[in-house]
């Protein structure tokens, strides 16, 4: 995925309101970064809306030790903003609100996918 929406007033959206009230513009940026990584993996073709990075990676990404950043991530699966599949060294984080935010190239590229819920 070359870019994907990032609506203008996404500040106002109650999920942001919370990560904001909670975790500061850290946090916000956090949860931005996690959208990046997983749109440089994610590939709608193969119904694949995730990211695999080792933990050290995660960290490094997100400016986090393991203990927090396990804490933060909980917090947002608990908000049912991503799905966390911990496979030991590896973290996986699933996103499938990606697709409705993906860019116009990648929809254009993914055979029989249609969009429209009408």
């Amino acid at each position: 995925m070359k870019w994907f929406k990032h609506y203008s007033n996404a500040r106002h959206d109650e999920f942001i309101t919370w990560l904001r009230g909670e975790y500061g513009m850290e946090g916000v940026g956090r949860w931005w970064t996690i959208l990046e990584v997983v749109a440089e993996q994610m590939d709608p073709k193969k119904g694949n809306f995730s990211a695999s990075h080792p933990w050290t990676e995660w960290s490094s990404f997100l400016k986090q030790k393991r203990n927090k950043l396990t804490s933060f991530l909980k917090q947002i699966e608990n908000k049912q903003k991503i799905k966390l599949i911990d496979h030991g060294m590896v973290l996986e984080i699933e996103i499938h609100k990606m697709i409705e935010l993906r860019d116009n190239y990648s929809k254009d590229k993914q055979v029989g996918c249609n969009d429209n819920p009408f």
